[in-house]
């Protein structure tokens, strides 16, 4: 740990508890919220895009594993 830091230990401790607490997953979505009120937008996304492609598998996947899509 660098100069100034507590024992890596109680750092450790401390990441890890937050983490199970979701303190992380709230300031991720309380930045977020920020951003997108300064870009103009609703704090939440309203609509969602998913997007899906076929892609080959290896020549070293067995057929019984693999699909075919053939759209």
């Amino acid at each position: 740990m660098p100069q100034g830091f507590p024992f890596f230990k109680t750092v450790f401790g401390l990441f890890t508890r937050w983490g199970a607490a979701g303190v992380f997953i709230l300031i991720r979505d309380q930045l977020r919220r920020r951003v997108r009120r300064s870009m103009g937008k609703l704090p939440h996304a309203v609509a969602t895009v998913i997007g899906s492609r076929s892609v080959r598998v290896a020549a070293t996947v067995a057929r019984s594993v693999s699909g075919f899509d053939a759209g």
